[in-house]
């Protein structure tokens, strides 16, 4: 990680907080699952998350795959844990649940930042944040809600990833970007195959900031995210 401190101390480069495909040129946070190989990366400018998603809690022996994130923490080969979290449009809620709480535990254990997956769990989310006093900080990636949900999560130090939404629905995410605070917002791609600098360009058209103004505030929460 020093590494990529180090060349986060020159002018803003893009970040992209949430991807499933490793390119360079940028910084960003490369999601791999229990059942894979780690990824071999540049560590000048990747940095490496590891979660059990809720998508594959059936398919998985979930023991096997908690003792497997449980040494990545333990040897330093990760720096965040995730995506994990919560889906109804998955089955057994309640697995999904006690999963999501090993990892908030991991978390908290290792000093992590946690990249949470939620669909329609919003409110649980918050719920589960709450009762497990978690304070490490997390990232709601792919986020798609309302200004008010945002706001909600904000307050209990839940940074915002938004990606392919600005580009799918940029009315509403106009409406989104121009009324959040920027402070905790990030960018990412999650498994598209848009780049990067498409998602900031777009953001840069919504808001009627200059690409390189969002690319500093990118940067200063990131730091405090990782740093």
């Amino acid at each position: 990680m020093n590494a990529i401190w180090k060349l986060l101390t020159f002018p803003a480069m893009l970040i992209n907080a949430h991807t499933h495909h490793y390119t360079e040129g940028h910084i960003s946070v490369l999601n791999f699952y229990p059942h894979q190989d780690t990824p071999k990366v540049n560590p000048k400018q990747t940095l490496l998350s590891c979660g059990i998603h809720p998508w594959y809690l059936k398919s998985l022996d979930n023991n096997d795959a908690l003792a497997r994130l449980t040494e990545l923490c333990s040897q330093k080969m990760i720096h965040a844990i995730g995506e994990c979290g919560l889906d109804k449009n998955t089955d057994d809620l309640s697995l999904q649940k006690s999963t999501f709480i090993r990892q908030i535990e991991l978390s908290e254990k290792y000093k992590l930042p946690l990249i949470v997956h939620s669909v329609r769990c919003h409110h649980l989310v918050q719920e589960i944040r709450k009762q497990t006093h978690s304070r490490c900080p997390w990232i709601f990636h792919g986020f798609t809600g309302s200004f008010e949900m945002a706001d909600q999560l904000i307050k209990q130090n839940i940074f915002i990833s938004l990606g392919s939404y600005l580009l799918r629905q940029p009315a509403k995410a106009k409406l989104l970007l121009n009324k959040i605070d920027l402070n905790y917002v990030l960018f990412e791609t999650d498994d598209s195959d848009i780049d990067i600098e498409e998602i900031y360009n777009k953001a840069s058209l919504l808001t009627g900031k200059a690409q390189t103004e969002l690319e500093k505030i990118t940067e200063l929460n990131f730091k405090k995210i990782f740093f």
